[in-house]
Parts: C-alpha cells; sequence; structure tokens
C-alpha cells in the first residue's frame, strides 16, 4: 500500500489552504477543526462532532462524556486491537471480553446477552467495534443495551463511510469514535480522532474534556478534570480536504473487494470475507481464513507482498490482561486467530495486483496443504 497514491485527488487544494494556514501561524483550534466538525458529522449523519488527538482518546473522552468510570465495566469484544480495552482501563473501569462472529469477527451479540446474564449494574457500558471496514449489527446490539440500560459507544476505527441496516456509525449508539491513523479509509498526515454523538450534554462534555476541562468561553477557568486530546489544526485542514474524496476511494475499494471475492470463491480451504446481510462495508482490509496461515504469510512476503493480522493475539489473551486469561472462554475467536489474514487492498490498487495476489495465495496454500497431506 502506497499512501501517496491518492495524494493527486486533493493536492492543490489541501496544499493552498495549508500556505494559508501557515502564513496566519493557525496550528491549534480555530475554524479549521470547527470546519472539519461540521463537515464529519454531516457525512456521518449526526449533530455533533469533536476533534480527538487520536483515535485511542476519543473513545476515552467518549466513556467520560457519558459517566463511565471507577467501579464500572464495560463489554469489548475480544478480537480488537488493544487500544479498545486500554481506552476502558484510562477511565478507571474494567473491560469485560466478549467472543465474536467466526463469519465477520464482529460481536457476537448471543455472547453479549450471555455476557449480560446476571449482571447486577456493574456493567455499564458495551463498545462494539466496527471490523475490518464492516459494521456490527448495531439494531440488535440497541435493543440488548436499551433492556440492560447500557451505554453503546461504537468503535468506527475501520468503518468510515460504512453502513448496516441503512444505519451509520453513531446512528444508533450514543456515540461513535473515529481514528483518522494516516492509513485508514480516511486518513490524516499524523494522530487524529473524532467522537460523533445524538447526545447535545455528551458532546459539550467531550468538547471541554479534550482541551483541559476548560469552561465555555473561558482560558483559564476549568470546570472539569480534562485531557489535552485536542485535534491539531494542521491536520483538520488536511481531513477536510481528504473527506471530500472519500466516497469515491470507499467505491474503488468495494469493486476491489468484490474482485477477490470472486475471484475466491470456490478455492478450498480459503475462506474469502463475508459481508453480512444488509451491510454495506467499506472494506479498510480485505481478510480471509486459511489454514497453516503463518506460513501462507511467510511465503507471501518471499513474493513481496505484504499481509496483515486482524489480529494475532486476541485481548483476553494479551500479558496486559493476563490475570483475566482465566475467566474467559470464548470459541469463536480462539478459532479465527489462527486463520485471519488480510490481503492488501487499497483504492487505487490495479486489478492486475489483485489477481497476482490471488494467483500467489491459492498457489502457496494448496501447496501447503498438499505438504501437511504428505
Amino acid at each position: 500500500m502506497n499512501l501517496a497514491d491518492g495524494f493527486p485527488d486533493y493536492k492543490d487544494s489541501l496544499m493552498a489552504d495549508i500556505e494559508k494556514q501557515i502564513a496566519a501561524c493557525g496550528f491549534i483550534g480555530g475554524a479549521p477543526v470547527t470546519k472539519f466538525e461540521k463537515a464529519w458529522a454531516d457525512y456521518c449523519g449526526v449533530p455533533y462532532a469533536v476533534g480527538c488527538s487520536n483515535g485511542t482518546d476519543a473513545v476515552t473522552v467518549a466513556l467520560e462524556s457519558f459517566g463511565i468510570g471507577c467501579g464500572h465495566q464495560v463489554i469489548v469484544p475480544a478480537n480488537s486491537f488493544i487500544a479498545t480495552a486500554e481506552a476502558v482501563c484510562s477511565v478507571g473501569a474494567s473491560p469485560v471480553f466478549c467472543d465474536v462472529e467466526t463469519a465477520t469477527g464482529l460481536l457476537d451479540c448471543d455472547a453479549l446477552e450471555r455476557a449480560l446474564a446476571g449482571n447486577t449494574g456493574s456493567i455499564r457500558a458495551v463498545i462494539p467495534v466496527h471490523l475490518w471496514g464492516q459494521m456490527a449489527d448495531m439494531r440488535r446490539i440497541r435493543q440488548i443495551a436499551d433492556h440492560h440500560h447500557l451505554v453503546v459507544i461504537e468503535d468506527s476505527a475501520q468503518a468510515h463511510g460504512a453502513k448496516r441496516d441503512g444505519l451509520g456509525p453513531g446512528q444508533a449508539g450514543d456515540a461513535a469514535t473515529f481514528s483518522f491513523y494516516p492509513g485508514k479509509n480516511l486518513g490524516a498526515w499524523g494522530d487524529a480522532g473524532a467522537v460523533i454523538t445524538r447526545h447535545p450534554e455528551a458532546a459539550d462534555k467531550a468538547r471541554r474534556l479534550v482541551n483541559h476541562g476548560r469552561a465555555k468561553g473561558s482560558k483559564y477557568i476549568h470546570d472539569l478534570v480534562g485531557h489535552n486530546h485536542r485535534l491539531d489544526a494542521l491536520q483538520a485542514t488536511v481531513l477536510l480536504h481528504k473527506l471530500r474524496c472519500l466516497d469515491t476511494w470507499n467505491q474503488k475499494r468495494r469493486l476491489i473487494a468484490q474482485r477477490y471475492s470472486e475471484s475466491l470463491e470456490d478455492i478450498e480451504a480459503i475462506a474469502p470475507s463475508m459481508a453480512a446481510a444488509n451491510s454495506e462495508p467499506v472494506w479498510y482490509v480485505y481478510t480471509v481464513l486459511c489454514e497453516d496461515r503463518d506460513r501462507v504469510k511467510n511465503r507471501l512476503a518471499a513474493e513481496e507482498i505484504s499481509t496483515g493480522v486482524y489480529y494475532p493475539v486476541p485481548l483476553h489473551r494479551q500479558p496486559a490482561f493476563a490475570e483475566q486469561r482465566n475467566m474467559y472462554k470464548l470459541p469463536n475467536t480462539d478459532s479465527l486467530v489462527d486463520r485471519i489474514l488480510s490481503l492488501p487492498l487499497w483504492p487505487e490498487m490495479p486489478p492486475s495486483a489483485v489477481d497476482y495476489v490471488v494467483e500467489k495465495l491459492v498457489g502457496i496454500t494448496r501447496e501447503c496443504r498438499t505438504k501437511a497431506a504428505s
């Protein structure tokens, strides 16, 4: 993946604005951040967006904005990056790890209901993670959460522009958080993130929390103990310009994913990515399930094909949570982690490159199976 491939799509207009920003010495807050927040809220179809320093801080701020903290528990899918659980711990709460669906890697709603059985009130929130560019089943998660009086915060770091059942991130949950890490569907030129929400009180609190807990309109009055989690103004300018290209880039990703799926549909021992019913993924990555994954991955690397694993060590197996390791039986997650493999995908990827990856993947997989059987 070459992040520079998309640069010509927005280069001229962006560089003109950056030159103006440099001349004005406008580096912290101000119009660039306000403009991007408004544009991102409009794009997501929610009233409020608050820029943040990165995606992890966005989850932290969202939790704090809804009063989640010490003594509370938060349900988190085990197949996620550690940042999801890290943010829970950073506010003084404890993560409760939940199993995922085998077909999609997303939060398993049946497992969610089992995790909530007998909840005495300490579980106060759930963070569904929209993984690989596809959204979790937010309609059902919302129903379960309402029944148990839970706050729902959607970790949408891999789902910029995705939809399911006609809903995008933040339209069913109480809040959604985004990372704009450079490699994301909408990526900054450094770290950046955002919280979106339908709730004005939460938006107001988030806006204060990211800026040292400052009271509105004041520089030295702080009515909250907050953080320095502000979105950088230069990153906001980059994001505003790239946002205009996001739908086009996502459509290109869909066409590449379709080519992968059609090419791998009938290949034995390779299970291509599956889109859930009524789902419109944006294919942050294209993930397959294959046996002998590590050998396949190493062989592809020898052919100069870079792949990824999202994620090789699930949260309930991480050394950071060693004390909780024996508390969980998560069979779906455990069956996935040794088989998931994400193939190269970026908007400008040519069809010939997709075909090359498929050819090598199929050949290496068959060769590995033959060796295993002999």
